[in-house]
């Protein structure tokens, strides 16, 4: 018993003498009578990075709660679709629909998607219109330029019989 007091006690005045080897003080004289001194206490020591398996335990954890709060969540969804199906109801997009409410939204999904056809349609149609009126315009200015080079040809036919 004696033995582990004098070793605990030992222990305190090492821990003790090397906490005070790590303190520094440096004195300067500013003249014959006055001497200014700093003592700097020692850094405080950092925290040792966590331990490697310490957060690969936390990171699994984690992982392990994400999986079965998404199990939890699929078995609620197929309960509620289950509830819905044995209520005479349809499940849809999250919902539970009566017959008349899922052919509803089914021809509102149609009627939705048809528009969006037309409307790509309808831009092409647009397009083309729109290509077909600059060819068409490309066409009457070359038919132009050709009438007009064909009339100054008659004209030097004509000057050309008329001389002769």
């Amino acid at each position: 018993m004696k033995r582990n007091v004098i070793l605990a006690i030992a222990l305190g005045l090492i821990a003790v003498g090397t906490a005070r080897s790590q303190t520094t003080t440096d004195c300067t004289k500013t003249s014959d009578i006055t001497v200014t001194c700093t003592t700097t206490p020692p850094p405080t020591p950092t925290p040792p990075p966590p331990n490697v398996f310490d957060q690969w335990n936390k990171d699994r954890a984690a992982r392990q709660t994400a999986a079965a709060a998404r199990q939890q969540a699929a078995a609620a969804a197929q309960q509620a679709e289950a509830a819905c199906v044995g209520g005479g109801g349809t499940p849809y997009r999250g919902h539970c629909l009566t017959q008349e409410q899922y052919a509803e939204a089914k021809k509102a999904e149609a009627d939705y998607s048809a528009s969006l056809e037309a409307a790509r349609i309808a831009k092409f149609a647009a397009q083309d219109a729109k290509d077909a009126k600059k060819d068409a315009e490309k066409e009457a200015k070359a038919a132009k330029k050709q009438a007009e080079k064909d009339a100054k040809a008659a004209k030097k036919s004509q000057q050309v019989a008329g001389v002769q």
